[in-house]
């Protein structure tokens, strides 16, 4: 930083030091201590470099000079960085302010305009008003007051208020919803292959509220099967350029919250007619696989279908279907407590030995194919890097009900080994016809990571050679899941990786 102003984003420490980042500097640039003025954290600034710090004659002449640290101050604010933020409502001495969650706030903020009967303590939204010299703290509105500070729904209400996520749509977009089917009416079918006669079933978290992919299996003639991996259809009713459409395409994505679901469409779609419930048509996308003797795979076709689930499973339940051959025993199992999962479908418990026995060889035939994949796919250099994940699960207050470590067992590897087969065929075809598609591509690691990384397990008691080398990484992650502090090291291995990334060319 010269003499003449430049840009930067103002950034300070939880101790109170600030800095300044600038765009093509790999290092921020420090601020002098004060030297913010009315800035926040996040706020776009004008910087500028202070004359040296003048010291006194005797520590020169004593230990000679040094050069002086440059030194900046903020001239001028181009942006604030904060528009919403959460607080709480705090008594500062006789006055009542707003004191930011955000600790790298350090003023507390006068309140203008009305307190919408918030209570001290209570925590709220609000949004910046202003700062301007000589005003010795910045002012805000409260636009909502969430409840009192520390309970779990108030928390709750509190993260989908910070990153803008809520279950309630534009009424255009609502209105859209509104107006498709509640069925799969006649005319859809046209033109869509009939699989409402095939076993078809769903296997999903017990939590999950909508259903987008299922798996259907028949035999076929000579010892062969086919396999179909079917997706939800939600182009049927969402037409491009569309407010649902671009509702969708703001939103992204369904969000996962612990006791709730912010879903990407309304739920008319996301839990209606683009969920395979059990026991409904729905229309979808799918990848079909012809699989001959020693689960070889021989054919992959795309088609359009309609389908009708029989059955909707937890991983929970498929699993115990794989490993237990008693039918009471099935039926004995406690089921998922509905208030977790989105139509649970007709318990085990409830199903004939007909219909319970031809679930049971269902799934141990498609895990039959599934584990032949998953043998074809490591021995070809796949990365096992699965790990076990937390489960939590609160009662309609919010409040903890549960903590559980879920294990990524054969029921989530079978869903798994499909997907990726139906991926693969799908990005395969999509090339083959030369039509643009969205890849995931997972970037070289750097080497310097890859040597940390050994250096690092190297402590734990674990050698290995090069880790460019796939095999090597295979042997590591293979001495990684036998060690005592597994998950720590499977955390490392992670890291030490480049994010995967989507665009338009796997290359």
């Amino acid at each position: 930083v010269g003499k003449e102003p430049v840009r930067g984003v103002l950034y300070f420490r939880r101790d109170g030091r600030a800095s300044i980042h600038i765009d093509g500097r790999s290092e921020p640039v420090p601020l002098a201590k004060g030297a913010s003025g009315t800035a926040l954290h996040g706020d776009e600034v004008e910087l500028r470099r202070l004359a040296p710090k003048k010291t006194k004659s005797k520590q020169k002449k004593r230990f000679g000079r040094k050069p002086s640290k440059p030194r900046y101050e903020v001239v001028k604010i181009h942006k604030r960085g904060t528009d919403e933020f959460l607080g709480y409502l705090q008594k500062v001495g006789q006055k009542r302010m707003i004191r930011a969650e955000n600790s790298r706030f350090f003023s507390p903020f006068k309140i203008v305009g009305e307190e919408c009967g918030a209570k001290v303590g209570d925590k709220v939204l609000s949004k910046f008003h202003r700062w301007d010299s000589p005003a010795p703290t910045p002012s805000c509105r409260i636009l909502r007051v969430l409840g009192p500070g520390g309970e779990p729904m108030t928390d709750h209400l509190g993260i989908l208020a910070k990153y803008g996520l809520s279950s309630k749509f534009p009424e255009k977009t609502q209105r859209e919803a509104d107006k498709s089917p509640d069925c799969v009416r006649t005319i859809d079918r046209k033109g869509r292959r009939d699989y409402r006669k095939h076993f078809t079933l769903t296997i999903d978290p017990l939590d999950a509220r909508d259903f987008d992919d299922a798996i259907s299996i028949r035999t076929l003639e000579k010892d062969q099967f086919e396999v179909g991996v079917h997706i939800a259809d939600v182009s049927a009713y969402v037409a491009y350029g569309s407010a649902l459409d671009k509702e969708a395409s703001r939103r992204g994505n369904s969000t996962y919250l612990v006791g709730e679901v912010v879903p990407m469409l309304p739920q008319k779609l996301s839990n209606g007619i683009c969920s395979l419930v059990e026991g409904e048509e729905r229309l979808v996308k799918s990848v079909l696989f012809r699989f001959g003797k020693g689960e070889k795979l021989l054919h992959c076709e795309l088609a359009e279908c309609v389908i009708k689930s029989d059955k909707r499973l937890t991983y929970e339940q498929a699993g115990l279907l794989m490993r237990e051959g008693n039918l009471e025993a099935i039926r004995a199992a406690k089921p998922p407590k509905s208030r977790y999962s989105g139509n649970p479908g007709e318990p085990l418990a409830a199903l004939p030995d007909a219909k319970l026995g031809k679930l049971r060889a269902t799934i141990r035939k498609l895990w039959a194919i599934a584990s032949k994949l998953r043998e074809n796919r490591m021995k070809a250099g796949a990365l096992n890097l699965e790990g076990a994940e937390v489960k939590i699960l609160v009662d309609n207050q919010g409040t903890l009900e549960s903590i559980s470590q879920v294990e990524s067992d054969e029921s989530h590897q079978l869903i798994e080994e499909f997907m990726l087969l139906a991926n693969e065929s799908v990005a395969k075809e999509l090339r083959k016809r030369k039509l643009p598609g969205i890849h995931r591509v997972h970037p070289d690691p750097d080497p310097e990571n890859l040597e940390e990384l050994r250096h690092f397990v190297s402590l734990f008691g674990i050698s290995c050679g090069d880790l460019s080398s796939r095999k090597e990484t295979t042997k590591l992650l293979t001495a990684i899941r036998k060690h005592p502090i597994a998950q720590v090291l499977r955390i490392k291995f992670l890291r030490s990786l480049k994010q995967a990334c989507y665009r338009a060319s796997p290359d």
